[in-house]
């Protein structure tokens, strides 16, 4: 357990192909800091897609955010921009996922922390410089830094040749204590659907820019090794993540007319009416069609809980949350 990945500092890359280091970079965070030691599970998509080239164009991209009435600059800035790079030129490769840690009193969440209600969901009133961009719990998305701001949010990052290799995403989530020193203990699941599907459509986004789909990594495993770490993200559901991949990454190969949704609803868009087409897996039939829209890639699922938070004691290996 808490094995650090082994980084090069001659390749700026840590150990293996991009999929091995997905799946050293994506094990499992548990309270405390504490990380598994197997290799993490990924979904299919991020098997078939790490790595390798990125075969969507800005075009189809930018329809389907028209379409959805997102705006590029919502999601890293805009799409024919480039991404950031290190200061001797090595682009950008890593895709980091953080959450927000919102320290809550008491020992239970409040019925609201997925309505527009509670106050860590209103953007507006959050401070945006931790990172490149923000996400909510309703699925809103707000850039701090454009995705080509080289902008250092890891302890690994302290040396000044990797500030540039890693683009950061905060996810808000609450924390409260339980019976823990500190407020360890996040909601299960640790994120809402739209939160999930808000986060593919940035990794779509990020990775088209960068014309490689990106090395996801979570920010507790990328700076293990380094004293005073953290610990997120929590619960963090790297399946229904994948899932919501999945809708983004076909969508975007569409030509889509009519009206957008609207940027904070992220449900899945229909194709039926010539709304919107698929141009890479067009259905030979309203079968066909039908089929696909009931696939649940991109369907709402079970918020997090609010129950009373577990008690079970743990060891942790961090120390504070919020230091960088």
């Amino acid at each position: 357990m808490n094995r650090p990945c082994p980084f090069s500092m001659h390749s700026l890359q840590f150990e293996g192909n991009a999929v091995e280091q997905a799946q050293c970079l994506l094990r499992t965070v548990r309270i405390g800091g504490n990380v598994g030691s197997d290799p993490a599970a990924l979904p299919q998509i991020l098997l078939n897609l790490v790595g390798k080239s990125v075969d969507i164009t800005r075009d189809q991209l930018q329809s389907y955010l028209s379409h959805m009435g997102i705006a590029a600059n919502d999601v890293g800035g805009a799409l024919d921009a480039s991404v950031s790079k290190t200061p001797h030129g090595a682009k950008t490769r890593y895709f980091v996922i953080h959450d927000t840690s919102d320290e809550l009193p008491g020992h239970s969440f409040p019925a609201d922390i997925n309505q527009a209600t509670w106050r860590s969901n209103n953007l507006a009133v959050r401070s945006k410089n931790s990172a490149h961009i923000f996400i909510n719990r309703l699925g809103q998305s707000a850039t701090g830094h454009n995705y080509s701001v080289s902008w250092r949010a890891t302890k690994r990052e302290r040396s000044a040749a990797l500030k540039g290799l890693f683009l950061h995403h905060e996810l808000t989530q609450p924390r409260i204590k339980g019976s823990y020193r500190y407020n360890a203990v996040a909601p299960t699941p640790g994120f809402t659907a739209a939160t999930m599907e808000r986060l593919a459509l940035c990794y779509v986004a990020a990775s088209l820019r960068s014309g490689t789909w990106m090395i996801p990594a979570f920010h507790c495993a990328l700076d293990l090794g380094i004293s005073d770490g953290h610990d997120d993200p929590q619960n963090f559901d790297l399946f229904q993540w994948g899932g919501a991949i999945e809708g983004p990454q076909r969508d975007p190969k569409a030509t889509c007319r009519g009206r957008g949704r609207g940027a904070g609803r992220s449900r899945r868009h229909s194709t039926r009416n010539g709304s919107c087409r698929s141009l890479g897996r067009q259905a030979n039939d309203q079968g066909q069609a039908d089929q696909r829209n009931k696939s649940p890639v991109l369907q709402r699922r079970s918020l997090p809980s609010t129950r009373t938070a577990p008690r079970e004691p743990t060891t942790p290996t961090i120390a504070r949350r919020h230091s960088i």
